[in-house]
Protein backbone atom coordinates (compact mmCIF):
# COMPACT_ATOMS: atom_id res chain seq x y z
CA UNK A 1 0.00 0.00 0.00
CA UNK A 2 2.81 2.01 1.06
CA UNK A 3 4.32 1.42 -2.82
CA UNK A 4 1.00 2.30 -4.20
CA UNK A 5 0.67 6.17 -2.44
CA UNK A 6 4.21 6.57 -3.55
CA UNK A 7 3.37 6.22 -7.48
CA UNK A 8 0.22 7.79 -7.10
CA UNK A 9 0.65 11.16 -8.00
CA UNK A 10 3.44 10.27 -10.79
CA UNK A 11 0.72 7.71 -11.88
CA UNK A 12 -2.17 10.44 -12.40
CA UNK A 13 0.39 12.63 -14.14
CA UNK A 14 1.30 9.94 -16.28
CA UNK A 15 -2.07 9.20 -17.24
CA UNK A 16 -2.74 12.01 -18.37
CA UNK A 17 0.15 13.10 -20.32
CA UNK A 18 0.71 10.02 -22.21
CA UNK A 19 -2.85 10.51 -23.50
CA UNK A 20 -1.76 14.05 -24.56
CA UNK A 21 1.38 12.24 -25.97
CA UNK A 22 -0.63 9.64 -28.08
CA UNK A 23 1.55 6.92 -26.64
CA UNK A 24 -0.26 3.50 -26.97
CA UNK A 25 -0.20 0.93 -24.45
CA UNK A 26 1.84 -1.54 -25.80
CA UNK A 27 4.50 0.99 -26.94
CA UNK A 28 4.13 2.63 -23.12
CA UNK A 29 4.65 -0.94 -21.96
CA UNK A 30 7.80 -0.96 -24.46
CA UNK A 31 9.28 1.63 -23.05
CA UNK A 32 8.49 0.50 -18.98
CA UNK A 33 10.66 -2.83 -20.37
CA UNK A 34 13.48 -0.52 -21.35
CA UNK A 35 14.15 0.43 -17.83
CA UNK A 36 14.77 -2.89 -16.97
CA UNK A 37 16.45 -3.67 -19.38
CA UNK A 38 19.04 -0.34 -18.93
CA UNK A 39 21.84 0.20 -16.55
CA UNK A 40 21.25 3.30 -14.35
CA UNK A 41 24.55 4.47 -15.77
CA UNK A 42 23.09 4.04 -19.52
CA UNK A 43 19.98 5.92 -18.79
CA UNK A 44 21.43 8.68 -17.70
CA UNK A 45 24.10 9.10 -20.79
CA UNK A 46 20.42 9.26 -22.21
CA UNK A 47 18.70 12.32 -23.69
CA UNK A 48 16.86 13.65 -20.74
CA UNK A 49 13.98 12.94 -22.49
CA UNK A 50 14.17 10.03 -23.73
CA UNK A 51 14.65 8.96 -20.03
CA UNK A 52 12.11 10.46 -18.95
CA UNK A 53 9.61 9.08 -20.35
CA UNK A 54 10.82 5.61 -20.24
CA UNK A 55 11.09 6.49 -16.39
CA UNK A 56 7.39 7.93 -16.61
CA UNK A 57 6.54 4.88 -18.57
CA UNK A 58 7.87 2.44 -16.37
CA UNK A 59 5.82 4.18 -13.44
CA UNK A 60 2.67 3.95 -14.72
CA UNK A 61 3.27 0.56 -15.17
CA UNK A 62 4.54 -0.34 -12.11
CA UNK A 63 1.26 1.28 -10.53
CA UNK A 64 -0.68 -0.55 -12.21
CA UNK A 65 0.68 -3.99 -11.29
CA UNK A 66 0.79 -2.92 -8.06
CA UNK A 67 -2.54 -2.37 -8.33
CA UNK A 68 -3.34 -5.91 -10.03
CA UNK A 69 -1.51 -7.11 -7.17
CA UNK A 70 -3.30 -5.98 -4.11
CA UNK A 71 -6.60 -7.06 -6.20
CA UNK A 72 -4.88 -10.40 -6.26
CA UNK A 73 -4.13 -10.43 -2.54
CA UNK A 74 -7.29 -8.77 -1.82
CA UNK A 75 -9.49 -11.73 -3.53
CA UNK A 76 -7.33 -14.56 -2.04
CA UNK A 77 -8.19 -13.02 1.55
CA UNK A 78 -11.66 -13.06 0.37
CA UNK A 79 -11.93 -16.53 -0.96
CA UNK A 80 -9.72 -17.58 2.44
CA UNK A 81 -13.03 -15.84 4.81
CA UNK A 82 -15.33 -17.50 2.55
CA UNK A 83 -13.32 -20.75 2.76
CA UNK A 84 -13.15 -20.30 6.76
CA UNK A 85 -16.99 -19.24 7.27
CA UNK A 86 -17.97 -22.28 4.98
CA UNK A 87 -16.37 -24.62 7.21
CA UNK A 88 -17.99 -22.49 10.78
CA UNK A 89 -20.86 -23.09 9.10
CA UNK A 90 -20.62 -26.76 8.25
CA UNK A 91 -18.55 -27.17 11.92
CA UNK A 92 -22.01 -25.29 13.37
CA UNK A 93 -24.35 -27.14 11.01
CA UNK A 94 -23.09 -30.35 12.71
CA UNK A 95 -23.08 -28.74 16.60
CA UNK A 96 -26.83 -28.04 15.86
CA UNK A 97 -27.78 -31.60 13.99
CA UNK A 98 -25.79 -33.28 17.42
CA UNK A 99 -27.40 -30.80 19.77
CA UNK A 100 -31.18 -31.85 17.99
CA UNK A 101 -30.56 -35.09 17.90
CA UNK A 102 -29.85 -35.11 21.81
CA UNK A 103 -32.78 -33.12 22.21
CA UNK A 104 -34.97 -35.45 20.28
CA UNK A 105 -34.36 -38.67 21.95
CA UNK A 106 -34.79 -36.61 25.59
CA UNK A 107 -38.01 -35.73 24.04
CA UNK A 108 -39.02 -39.11 23.06
CA UNK A 109 -38.18 -40.15 26.72
CA UNK A 110 -40.37 -37.34 27.86
CA UNK A 111 -43.25 -38.63 26.08
CA UNK A 112 -42.38 -41.98 27.77
CA UNK A 113 -43.63 -40.51 31.07
CA UNK A 114 -47.00 -40.28 30.00
CA UNK A 115 -47.29 -44.18 29.57
CA UNK A 116 -44.34 -44.80 32.06
CA UNK A 117 -46.70 -47.50 34.81
CA UNK A 118 -44.26 -46.58 37.45
CA UNK A 119 -45.46 -43.50 37.49
CA UNK A 120 -48.81 -43.44 39.76
CA UNK A 121 -52.03 -41.75 38.58
CA UNK A 122 -51.88 -39.83 41.61
CA UNK A 123 -48.51 -38.83 41.52
CA UNK A 124 -48.69 -34.51 41.35
CA UNK A 125 -47.78 -32.84 38.42
CA UNK A 126 -44.95 -30.73 40.46
CA UNK A 127 -42.92 -34.50 40.68
CA UNK A 128 -43.61 -35.31 37.32
CA UNK A 129 -42.49 -31.84 36.06
CA UNK A 130 -39.15 -32.64 37.36
CA UNK A 131 -38.45 -35.78 36.11
CA UNK A 132 -39.43 -33.95 32.85
CA UNK A 133 -36.45 -31.43 33.61
CA UNK A 134 -33.91 -33.69 34.38
CA UNK A 135 -34.70 -35.49 31.04
CA UNK A 136 -34.81 -32.08 28.92
CA UNK A 137 -33.89 -28.66 30.19
CA UNK A 138 -36.19 -25.87 31.19
CA UNK A 139 -34.83 -24.05 28.16
CA UNK A 140 -35.28 -26.32 25.46
CA UNK A 141 -38.75 -27.41 25.89
CA UNK A 142 -39.99 -24.71 23.31
CA UNK A 143 -37.77 -24.80 20.94
CA UNK A 144 -38.10 -29.01 20.61
CA UNK A 145 -41.83 -28.92 21.10
CA UNK A 146 -41.73 -25.27 17.81
CA UNK A 147 -39.79 -28.91 16.17
CA UNK A 148 -42.04 -31.54 16.49
CA UNK A 149 -45.17 -29.44 15.92
CA UNK A 150 -43.81 -28.60 12.39
CA UNK A 151 -42.17 -32.05 11.20
CA UNK A 152 -44.15 -33.63 8.54
CA UNK A 153 -44.64 -37.25 7.79
CA UNK A 154 -42.31 -38.40 5.60
CA UNK A 155 -44.81 -41.30 3.52
CA UNK A 156 -41.49 -42.36 0.98
CA UNK A 157 -39.64 -43.33 4.77
CA UNK A 158 -41.99 -45.12 6.51
CA UNK A 159 -43.10 -47.10 2.85
CA UNK A 160 -39.46 -48.24 2.72
CA UNK A 161 -39.57 -49.65 6.23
Amino acid sequence: MTRRQSFASLHEFARSFLDVAGISTESGRYYASLVRYYTVYKLQRMPVRVARLYLLCFAFHRFRQINDNLIEAFIHLVQQYEKWARAAAQEAMLKAQSDAGSRLQAAGKLLGLFVDETIADGTPFSKVRKQAFALLEREQFEPVSGYLRNVAFDRAGFKKR
